[in-house]
């Protein structure tokens, strides 16, 4: 699952924000690196109503996803 999950953020990056793959990649690690340090924190921070789906939701919102 994680593998995929990162397979699919690697892709955002390529097609969203025009990186090439291996620039995707180093990036995609630094977003999961940032995000296992800060989980608790950014579900906090964006919690609340909903609870986790809440949450990512908030989160996707914040990352341009609708």
């Amino acid at each position: 699952m994680q593998e995929q999950l990162m397979n699919q953020l690697v892709q955002q990056l390529q097609e969203r924000a025009h990186l090439d793959p291996e620039k995707a990649q180093q990036v995609a690690q630094v977003v999961s690196d940032f995000a296992q340090q800060h989980l608790p924190e950014l579900i906090q921070s964006f919690g609340g109503e909903g609870g986790a789906q809440g949450a990512l939701g908030k989160m996707g919102g914040m990352f341009g996803n609708r």
